[in-house]
């Protein structure tokens, strides 16, 4: 199980820490979406789009774009096919799905913190999870 999290940072976007080391940063573009950074290179930026989503460009081409499904949260097409959903979880989170299997899941944690969990076979950590009891 990979685990990242993402912390505001001084720019007002992102900076994506993996087990302790920081792998990505994001800052707001003038286009009003966010431009990616690795290890202080550009390798990408986002556009709002006129799906409610972003599109997505890597090294000035598009590669994929979001626009918002009937779940109440994103679905990510990559040439003209859905290759990953997200959806509320009803815990407070996000479910991801790709190819109709939950991969992972972000939890909002520490104020402006986002923790992504991402694992290939959800049922293996079920146990982790505590759910509050039904109050009548």
């Amino acid at each position: 199980m990979e685990t990242y999290t993402a912390f505001d940072n001084v720019f007002g976007g992102k900076t994506i820490v993996q087990n302790g080391q920081e792998v990505m940063n994001t800052t707001p573009n003038v286009l009003g979406g966010e431009d990616i950074s690795r290890a202080g290179h550009p390798v990408g930026r986002t556009v709002p789009n006129v799906f409610e989503g972003l599109d997505i460009y890597e090294h000035g081409q598009k590669v994929a774009h979001t626009q918002k499904n009937i779940f109440g949260g994103q679905d990510v097409y990559d040439n003209g096919h859905v290759v990953a959903s997200t959806m509320p979880d009803g815990l407070g989170g996000t479910s991801i799905l790709s190819s109709g299997q939950t991969v992972g899941h972000m939890y909002p944690s520490v104020s402006g913190l986002e923790t992504i969990i991402h694992h290939s076979d959800p049922l293996a950590h079920v146990n982790s999870f505590v759910m509050q009891p039904l109050i009548f």
